[in-house]
């Protein structure tokens, strides 16, 4: 079954969120998932929460131990590749800020997949995870994906509420790490960041 790109519904969709407005572009986001990983012999599978990628990313980010005040964010057209996960202070992202997936096109560089319905009131949008620029892996992965992002942004025309919910799907590691851990949950939006 072929989409069509509902043009003149993306456009409403987009005019409705708040992307323009700097205080509204950082989506605070919570994240519940499990990562597995090898052992040589064995499988061993935890549980991943937005508070352990928010550690991870402030240990390996000049080992700011601090986070307190910071927050999993979904960062829209964070970069020109497209949006983002970040980590960021919820006061300031300038006091404290580290990109832990950059969410975009695939490698050939071909866009997103994005999708809208006919009255722009829902955006599906579908994109290849690649590594941040911040701390959050220690061995970088030279620019290959690490996985998929799949979210949707539903606004409700009655109240004006937005709500965002994905999936991410991702794995940890170096290209040549013998015993990568694979990662996959699902996140919420619980608001935008009130930024100054």
């Amino acid at each position: 079954m072929k989409m069509k790109f509902n043009t003149f519904g993306m456009l409403a969709l987009l005019l409705a969120l708040p992307f323009g407005v700097r205080a509204q572009s950082y989506w605070q986001i919570t994240y519940n998932g499990t990562a597995t990983a090898s052992t040589g012999s064995n499988l061993v599978t935890s549980a991943m929460t937005d508070q352990d990628l928010v550690t991870l990313s402030a240990n390996n980010s000049d080992g700011n131990p601090f986070t307190d005040n910071l927050a999993l964010v979904l960062h829209f057209d964070a970069n020109v590749v497209g949006d983002s996960i970040e980590v960021i202070d919820k006061d300031d992202p300038n006091l404290f800020r580290s990109e832990v997936f950059k969410l975009g096109h695939s490698f050939d560089g071909s866009p997103d997949t994005t999708y809208t319905n006919k009255d722009g009131t829902i955006l599906r949008r579908f994109s290849y995870i690649y590594d941040g620029d911040g701390g959050t892996f220690t061995n970088k992965n030279d620019g290959h994906n690490r996985g998929s992002a799949v979210y949707v942004v539903t606004v409700n025309t009655n109240n004006g509420v937005t709500n965002i919910t994905g999936k991410l799907q991702f794995w940890l590691g170096g290209v040549s790490d013998p015993n990568p851990t694979v990662c996959s949950g699902t996140f919420n939006a619980v608001g935008p960041l009130p930024l100054p």
